[in-house]
C-alpha cells in the first residue's frame, strides 16, 4: 500500500490488499473474537480488552492512518498475548492452543508484510 494510496480517502482501497493482507485481517478477527467470547462468556475483562485490541487494529488497518510500522506493533501485540497465555498456566487450553496457532501465524505474516513494505524496501 503505497502512501498515495493511503491519502486518497478515509478507507484504503481493498483492490490493493494481497492475500498475505487478507490472511492477517482473518488471524487478527480470529483471535480478536476468541478473547471476546472468552471475555464474556466467563467475565473476564482482560480478555475483552485483548479482543477489542485485536479488532481496532483491524479497523485502523482499514484507514488511511495505517503505516507499515504498525506491522512491528502487530507482531508484539499478538506475542504479548501468547507470552501470557504461558505464564497465566495456559488457561483454556484447548481454544487457547488453538488461539496461540492463529496468533503465531500472525506475527509471522505481519513481520513479512512489514519487510515487504518497510520504507526502505522501496
Amino acid at each position: 500500500m503505497a502512501d498515495t494510496e493511503l491519502t486518497t480517502g478515509p478507507l484504503v482501497q481493498t483492490a490493493s490488499l494481497t492475500t498475505l493482507h487478507w490472511l492477517a485481517v482473518a488471524l487478527a478477527l480470529g483471535t480478536g473474537l476468541v478473547h471476546l467470547y472468552l471475555g464474556f462468556v466467563y467475565g473476564l475483562a482482560p480478555f475483552v480488552l485483548a479482543g477489542v485490541g485485536f479488532l481496532v487494529g483491524v479497523v485502523v488497518f482499514f484507514t488511511r492512518y495505517w503505516r507499515p510500522w504498525f506491522y512491528l506493533v502487530a507482531a508484539l501485540y499478538a506475542a504479548v498475548q501468547v507470552v501470557l497465555w504461558l505464564a497465566s498456566g495456559m488457561r483454556f487450553f484447548q481454544l487457547g492452543f488453538v488461539d496461540k496457532v492463529f496468533q503465531a501465524a500472525l506475527v509471522l505474516v505481519v513481520l513479512y508484510l512489514y519487510w515487504d513494505e518497510r520504507p526502505s524496501a522501496g
